[in-house]
């Protein structure tokens, strides 16, 4: 069973750690090299793939990554690849996971003012 972790955040690098430490195999898909720099070549059992994954292209990667789970740990305004993703965890009977990042909380500190400027 392989994971795919659809990364290119701080989260998901510590994700990636996670499922390293469970002994998983993982690719994690990144589009970016610099977002490649998250993910350490020493973590075991890692694979990085940099690019973009198309709709097109998406049936044989899961195929001959033998993929079995999806990880969705990606950036909240990478609505694209998330919609994919979905759509081929029910094409492809896999299971979906959606990492969502903690809402932040308005401390009492704060305060809000709403301005107009000339």
């Amino acid at each position: 069973m392989t994971v795919w972790l659809i990364g290119g955040t701080q989260e998901s690098a510590e994700l990636a750690r996670a499922i390293a430490r469970a002994d998983l195999p993982c690719i994690v898909t990144v589009t970016t090299e610099s977002a490649r720099l998250l993910y350490p070549r020493l973590i075991p059992r890692l694979q990085v793939w940099v690019g973009r994954l198309s709709a097109e292209k998406l049936e044989n990667f899961l195929h001959t990554r033998n993929i079995r789970c999806i990880l969705d740990a990606s950036h909240p305004f990478a609505v694209e690849v998330s919609q994919m993703a979905v759509l081929a965890a029910i094409e492809f009977q896999v299971p979906y996971l959606r990492y969502e990042r903690p809402t932040l909380k308005q401390s009492s500190g704060l305060e809000i003012l709403n301005s107009e400027f000339p």
